[in-house]
């Protein structure tokens, strides 16, 4: 192991049998100097610990257990300890924790050890004295900054806090606790800034599993800055790492410089000299980034807020802003203001992005396809598109588990369409046996985001011109221009269909409501009829609320129409077949995708079931035709 490969966490190993005693100097050191410690309970632990790494500071209890073979006078056996730390690890500094009332030397050391008196931990003047002793330590002590008092932000109607912020902040203790959750956010946020107090709001948590809060000085400045604090498990900080890589070579490489203004900036770590971006408490990682909501700049608003609030919620929230003035002020229906905005975006997406003639070109790829899979802990670039093992397993569970008897009749040729899919999923070697996938072929690259969901884009409401983008870990300066295209057509049918506003009255439960499942199976069929799927004013499925699947047809036309003209170099704007063969490889992956996904209710996973089996079976028709 590279002996300098830790976490800066983990700084400082502390050899003390006494419980109440370390976790007493443990605390002082992690919250007054945001240093790591890691626990030592015997000298050959000590021993073993500095032989594979190297640590800022070592510190020693005084009456730490004899190691074996050591049982000599204390002062003898301290100077065996220290000497040999001293062969292991020239780097660290080391200390001594004394309890008796003199603080002890240790004859025969070239360099005396800091010594620190932990005599009465009740004593009030214990903690300072500590303090105190620890500035011995000199440059491998960091400033102090203390911890920021933290507050949670409350409803303006009831004052009180938010039940899901409380339990976003407790799901980050182990004992998912508040203070626990909170002593989290207070390490964190220090990371980034000496605040003396931090006012923590509640945002969207996405399908990564990802926390994200916004976070605000407390009290405010005469200019509130707030800022968007993005929190991963141990096991996801690679996800954080590709996400800073990634999102710096968006802001470097893309757009007019508006366009990279709008970009949020990722702030580095201010705690430590030349410790990045990721700052890091426990098991928890994490990235900061300056909100573009800011009222300096102009309020914003996400994509899923216009395309599912009501239309009085929306006007109050764009009132006297250029959003307003272009979407609104005319008094145009709601689902008018929709299109609207959406095809702006589409139009700006392909302006800046998929047609641009620097930016985008012809590409070829050896396959569109891959069965093998893609390596867990990684954003790969798309094609050939791939699916993760966990990926795999999360759909084979849902085919094969008990949740989906329960609803599973509800599917017409449940069977076939389950044994369509699971077939094609369980693959993991070799090619699909569909010509389209696994055949070369020639795609338009260009930049994309790949993850584009309804969460990623904002709109500046002061700027309408302008929309922006956020979140960045699948970003590809060279990627398939359809993706993103096919991810926002799967957004809006799997995670936004029927969860507008405005359904409630016809729909109790939003998407849950089972019997909209025909129709919604219809809409599938129609999408897949062609490539720009035709209006349609009237449904077989006439026991169904159809206006939301009617309205949003127009945008689904909205999608396609864009994507088959980022297409049109490369075909004849009257050939649906080769489109077809380009967009729904795509629109398979992100499809698949939604079926594993435990969020979606059950009948959206069995429409995302339905809709996966229907591609298959039609890239297998345009494979034969091929």
């Amino acid at each position: 192991m590279n002996k300098h490969s830790h976490h800066s966490s983990d700084q400082v190993l502390l050899a003390d049998e006494h419980d109440e005693r370390f976790h007493f100097l443990a605390e002082i050191l992690e919250d007054d100097f945001h240093l790591g410690v890691k626990r030592a309970r015997s000298f050959n632990e000590v021993s073993l610990k500095t032989e594979e790494r190297e640590w800022r500071l070592v510190i020693l209890a005084e009456d730490l257990p004899p190691a074996k073979g050591m049982s000599k006078p204390k002062a003898e056996r301290l100077n065996r300890y220290f000497a040999i730390l001293e062969e292991h690890d020239r780097s660290a500094m080391r200390g001594l924790v004394y309890t008796g009332a003199k603080a002890p030397t240790i004859p025969g050391l070239q360099h005396q050890p800091v010594v620190i008196g932990i005599q009465n931990i009740s004593a009030k003047s214990a903690r300072d004295r500590v303090i105190s002793e620890l500035a011995a330590f000199g440059r491998f002590l960091p400033t102090r900054i203390l911890l920021p008092d933290i507050e949670l932000d409350t409803d303006p109607a009831t004052v009180q806090v938010d039940p899901a912020l409380s339990a976003q902040i407790c799901n980050l203790s182990k004992r998912r606790d508040l203070q626990g959750g909170k002593k989290v956010i207070q390490h964190l946020t220090r990371a980034f800034f000496a605040w003396d107090s931090v006012k923590v709001g509640k945002l969207g948590q996405g399908l990564s599993g990802a926390h994200v809060f916004v976070i605000q000085p407390h009290p405010p400045e005469k200019t509130p800055k707030q800022y968007v604090l993005k929190l991963c498990a141990a096991e996801s900080r690679w996800k954080l790492v590709e996400e800073v890589a990634r999102h710096k070579e968006a802001n470097d490489k893309l757009g007019e410089p508006d366009y990279r203004k709008c970009l949020p900036h990722i702030l580095p770590r201010t705690d430590l000299p030349d410790s990045g971006h990721i700052a890091v408490n426990g098991d928890w990682y994490a990235v900061c980034y300056q909100y573009l909501g800011d009222p300096k700049i102009g309020g914003i608003l996400d994509l899923e807020s216009v395309l599912t609030c009501d239309l009085a919620t929306l006007q109050a929230k764009t009132q006297n802003t250029k959003f307003f003035k272009r979407y609104l002020a005319d008094h145009p229906s709601l689902w008018e203001c929709r299109r609207r905005v959406f095809s702006d975006l589409l139009e700006w997406l392909g302006n800046e992005w998929y047609e641009h003639p620097e930016l985008a070109k012809t590409k070829a790829v050896p396959r569109f396809w891959q069965t093998e899979d893609c390596p867990p802990r990684a954003y790969l670039t798309l094609p050939p598109y791939r699916l993760k093992g966990k990926e795999k397993g999360w759909i084979l569970d849902f085919l094969g588990g008990r949740e989906v008897h329960k609803v599973k009749r509800l599917l017409p040729s449940w069977e076939d369409h389950c044994r369509r899919v699971w077939e094609f999923v369980a693959l993991s070697q070799g090619p699909t046996g569909l010509a389209v996938l696994d055949d070369p072929g020639s795609i338009i690259c260009s930049p994309v985001h790949g993850d584009l969901n309804a969460n990623n884009v904002l709109l500046w409401l002061q700027y309408p011109d302008q929309p922006f983008l956020i979140d960045f870990p699948c970003f590809q300066l060279e990627g398939h221009a359809l993706q993103d295209l096919a991810r926002l057509e799967v957004e809006l049918l799997f995670a936004l269909l029927d969860c507008q506003a405005e359904s409630l009255e016809q729909l109790q439960v939003s998407d849950y409501a089972y019997h909209q499942l025909k129709l919604w199976l219809e809409l599938a069929e129609h999408l897949l009829d062609a490539a720009v799927p035709s209006p349609r004013n009237s449904w077989q499925s006439t026991d169904c609320y159809s206006d939301n699947v009617t309205a949003k047809l127009d945008l689904f036309s909205l999608i396609r129409a864009k994507a088959l003209a980022v297409q049109r170099p490369l075909i004849d704007t009257h050939e649906q077949g080769p489109f077809l063969a380009a967009y729904l490889p795509a629109l398979l992956y992100y499809t698949l995708r939604e079926i594993g996904y435990p969020s979606r209710t059950p009948f959206k996973r069995l429409l995302a079931l339905y809709q996966a089996s229907c591609i298959i079976e039609r890239l297998r028709y345009l494979s034969g035709a091929a």
